[in-house]
């Protein structure tokens, strides 16, 4: 393996880590919600039903941190507890993946 992908993905172990922290320990959410959630970006996929490009695009969508970060500003900024949690993992599933070498398809 290529150094810079070594390092990516220690970067988005370490980044995950810390989403899980601060998941856990400093909003004390619960498990069960975590364990529904964290596949919901996945569903993302049925893109590929209408066709490749179609799919690569709505996958993107649900993987990307042009969308998950700034619902994590808007739920920070509104004290929405649901936001955040949903933020918080939805940020767990890109580091995730991305900790495993699955990136955008686009």
């Amino acid at each position: 393996m290529k150094l810079k992908g070594w390092f990516l993905k220690l970067e988005a172990a370490v980044l995950l880590i810390a989403v899980l922290f601060i998941y856990f320990k400093h909003y004390e959410y619960s498990w069960s919600w975590f364990l529904i959630g964290i596949l919901i970006p996945d569903v993302s996929a049925i893109g590929f039903l209408i066709n490749e490009r179609a799919g690569n695009f709505i996958y993107d969508l649900g993987h990307t941190l042009l969308l998950a970060v700034p619902l994590l500003a808007v739920a920070l900024m509104q004290q929405s507890d649901t936001l955040v949690m949903i933020s918080l993992i939805w940020l767990s599933h890109i580091f995730m993946d991305r900790m495993f070498g699955i990136d955008l398809r686009g």
